[in-house]
């Protein structure tokens, strides 16, 4: 099993960011119940204590909910598990990715020949192959393009590659491209697309290798776009991204 410290430090940092969002909105909760309880008693005299508490109360929780929902809105991830198990999604079909808006795209096998599959096909499956837990999906000579409702400073997936037989990838970041053989470790500290990828993968079992990919927005930059996909058994999990 690969052991990512890099993506444990993704998940530790997202969670320290949001709580730090949390515990300083909270500050300002006490200020949402005064506010509400002072609302409830200068309600006309008719109506009872007990309905100015509940006044109060219902804005303080709302206090609460909106901070809950500013933390949560730092990092975001997506890992396919609100698909049917067994969904098919081709060349022009589009996924509601939470985050992101997933359209899957014609695959090539070089900068000017599509793939010639008769059945290209995106899948969700029940494989744990990513490592990041079933449900992922599985693309099979598709692009699977990425664009989130907002430019993100990082994005983060999991993914595991079949490199059995001449194997080939598709990889784009804000519409810069690349089409890959022998596998997605080589754009390992390359720019493109105004963002610095970084992967880490180890051999999975069987012939498969199995990581994670980040792409960082350069400075000034942000990520608006990205695609993946691969010719034979490729999967993708856990995609997050960072706002």
């Amino acid at each position: 099993m690969l052991i990512d410290v890099e993506w444990l430090k993704w998940k530790v940092a997202g969670i320290m960011k949001g709580a730090k969002g949390f515990l300083a909105c909270l500050t300002l909760v006490p200020h949402y119940h005064r506010q509400g309880f002072q609302g409830g008693m200068i309600m006309k005299r008719g109506m009872s204590q007990v309905s100015k508490i509940l006044g109060s109360v219902f804005v303080t929780l709302g206090g609460v909910a909106m901070c809950t929902s500013m933390a949560l809105a730092g990092s975001e991830c997506y890992d396919f598990s609100n698909l049917p198990m067994g969904s098919q999604y081709h060349v022009g079909d589009t996924v509601n990715a939470r985050h992101s808006v997933a359209t899957l795209r014609q695959f090539y096998v070089n900068s000017n020949q599509p793939s010639q599959q008769a059945n290209q096909v995106a899948e969700v499956v029940s494989s744990n192959l990513p490592q990041g837990g079933a449900p992922s999906l599985k693309l099979y000579s598709i692009n699977a393009q990425l664009t989130p409702h907002v430019p993100v400073q990082r994005v983060r997936l999991r993914f595991a590659e079949n490199t059995g037989g001449a194997y080939v990838q598709n990889f784009e970041v804000n519409g810069q491209k690349r089409i890959l053989q022998g596998g997605l470790a080589q754009l390992h500290q390359k720019t493109m697309g105004n963002a610095q990828i970084h992967v880490n993968a180890a051999p999975g079992g069987g012939n498969f290798i199995v990581g994670t990919l980040e792409m960082r927005a350069l400075p000034g930059s942000s990520i608006g776009t990205f695609s993946i996909g691969g010719n034979s058994q490729f999967f993708i999990d856990d995609v997050c991204i960072e706002k």
